[in-house]
């Protein structure tokens, strides 16, 4: 009888354990739009490396959805791999750095009003099935992260950024839907 129940308790672990760890499957779209649902959605999903919806992180002054603390700290994120959806990060933390193990966005990479200095974060991004869009990147005067970006299917678009001199960092870009 011990071993049934040592089965039975196994079992029951091991479903209980799968069902938190899968990664959102019902949803197409999630906006994080304050520290507190970033917690949140790191708690739920950080055995995730693929998050299978569209995923918009949006606070501060261009938020009209915020609630809560604004996105300060995104360290969190680093089990992110690939996001099979549009990926919106308009956030007004220092760095994007929490994002340093995303390889792949099967949709939109959008990057609108960042106060980030630096998109380091983002060196190891290999493909963007959509668009790459950097608008308003308030601080960047140097665009140099992208080197290991390869393809991107739809155009780059890079504007709004007052203080950008030089762009650099696409040197493994084979592919590019267009340039804007």
């Amino acid at each position: 009888i011990f071993m049934r129940i040592g089965f039975l308790l196994f079992f029951g672990l091991l479903f209980k354990a799968s069902i938190f760890a899968q990664c959102p499957a019902n949803e197409t779209s999630l906006v994080i739009a304050s520290q507190e649902e970033l917690v949140v959605f790191i708690e739920a999903y950080k055995g995730c490396t693929d998050v299978n919806l569209d995923l918009v992180f949006a606070t501060g002054p261009v938020s009209s959805v915020t609630t809560g603390t604004p996105i300060n700290d995104i360290s969190g994120l680093i089990f992110l791999e690939r996001v099979v959806g549009n990926l919106e990060i308009n956030i007004q933390t220092d760095d994007l750095n929490g994002f340093s193990n995303l390889r792949e966005v099967t949709g939109d990479l959008r990057i609108l009003n960042s106060k980030a200095i630096d998109f380091k974060g983002l060196s190891k991004l290999q493909k963007v099935s959509g668009d790459l869009v950097v608008v308003n990147a308030e601080r960047i005067t140097e665009l140099n992260e992208f080197n290991n970006l390869e393809s991107v299917r739809g155009s780059i678009e890079i504007t709004q950024n007052s203080v950008l001199k030089t762009i650099n960092g696409f040197d493994e870009l084979v592919s590019a839907g267009g340039i804007e």
